[in-house]
């Protein structure tokens, strides 16, 4: 018995040209989702008062005077006084394997930086990064965004 297997060699070597790209591609597309959701999950707990390993420490009671007579609130600390330092994170795909999540001011991000490390007078605050349980949430936000790009002819 003889089998016969004729393949157009020209549309599969195409086809293996165009997939390292398409894997580029997806994967780009994944990432920008995956970093759009580590900036949704970071502000949303942020505002809940939540760092990535628990609650943030309390005001001191300058600051709770201080914040007071602004009508700012006093109870829950979740680093929003006028807004600039949360609203300037950003995110940029650089590489089909790495982005990057920074602020678009320098101002915004010696705040966050004085908020994550404690500088100065303030307590340490660490807000800016992510949990395992969120790194396990971000990790699926790619994998189904890569998934479904790549289903995509």
């Amino acid at each position: 018995m003889k089998v016969n297997v004729t393949l157009d060699d020209k549309k599969v070597q195409a086809m293996l040209k165009a997939f390292p790209k398409r894997i580029e591609k997806s994967s780009r597309k994944a990432l920008a989702k995956a970093s759009a959701f580590v900036e949704f999950v970071v502000k949303k707990r942020t505002a809940r008062g939540q760092g990535f390993d628990g609650a943030f420490p309390g005001y001191a009671a300058s600051t709770k005077r201080s914040r007071g007579k602004r009508g700012r609130s006093t109870g829950r600390v979740d680093l929003m006084d006028t807004g600039q330092m949360l609203s300037s994170m950003l995110w940029k795909v650089k590489s089909p394997s790495l982005v990057l999540v920074f602020f678009s001011t320098s101002l915004a991000a010696r705040k966050a930086m004085w908020h994550h490390t404690g500088a100065g007078h303030l307590p340490v605050r660490k807000w800016f990064d992510v949990n395992s349980r969120e790194e396990v949430l971000v990790g699926n936000q790619f994998r189904n965004e890569f998934i479904k790009q790549m289903a995509r002819a």
